[in-house]
């Protein structure tokens, strides 16, 4: 393949695709420099290719270059301000380089464009999880939306996702009391009173009450 590879280069060095592809492998080989040569010349030859400046992006980040990263992030979104990818992108890099608010600010812009966009869901969920203490309100704010997945698996009948819901809420903020509730209730509907108890007792543990358990 690097025979096949060099001959194209030597014949056919004007074609993006190919320069794309020597960038590619040079990146697996762990050629950084090799690498964004090639990257470089296939955005010189097709400036509006946007794997070559996707590409350019994560040769820049894996060599620790970020604010060069960040500008190629930005150079695709100028290219094409509803390209959610780019936006998603754009917010990981940014949480690497500790900036909740723009990391945020960029994987709500990619939701916004595309809303069942996981990927966006699960990086501020998970980068809430990882950086903000529990009491958080941002980890608030990002478990109330499993009360109501929940709730439409459990009138679906689909109790074990529905679990799976409630409990992803609560990992994320485990003080809320409408989910440990909820989760609660199904688990007493379904004849699972070990489980329903404990539920009573961790709510007894964080002082939430039980005035809302029937």
């Amino acid at each position: 393949l690097r025979r096949y590879l060099d001959l194209a280069l030597r014949h056919h060095g004007d074609s993006a695709v190919v320069q794309l592809t020597a960038a590619r492998m040079a990146l697996q080989g762990g050629d950084l420099e090799a690498a964004e040569f090639h990257g470089r010349n296939t955005v010189t030859i097709a400036p509006g290719m946007r794997e070559g400046w996707l590409f350019l992006a994560e040769a820049a980040r894996r060599a620790g270059k970020y604010g060069e990263a960040m500008n190629h992030y930005e150079t695709l979104i100028r290219m094409d301000p509803q390209d959610h990818n780019g936006w998603y992108a754009r917010g990981t890099l940014a949480a690497r380089q500790g900036d909740r608010q723009e990391a945020f600010r960029s994987w709500d812009r990619a939701l916004s464009i595309r809303p069942d966009y996981e990927l966006a869901t699960f990086a501020k969920e998970h980068h809430a999880m990882e950086q903000l203490p529990l009491e958080s309100p941002v980890r608030r704010e990002l478990a109330a939306p499993y009360r109501r997945r929940g709730r439409e698996l459990e009138e679906q009948y689909l109790f074990r996702q529905a679990e799976q819901m409630y409990r992803r809420g609560l990992q994320i903020f485990p003080f809320d009391t409408e989910l440990r509730r909820r989760l609660a209730e199904l688990y007493l509907n379904q004849d699972m009173r070990g489980r329903y108890l404990r539920e009573l007792e961790i709510m007894m543990e964080l002082d939430e009450g039980l005035s809302l358990i029937h």
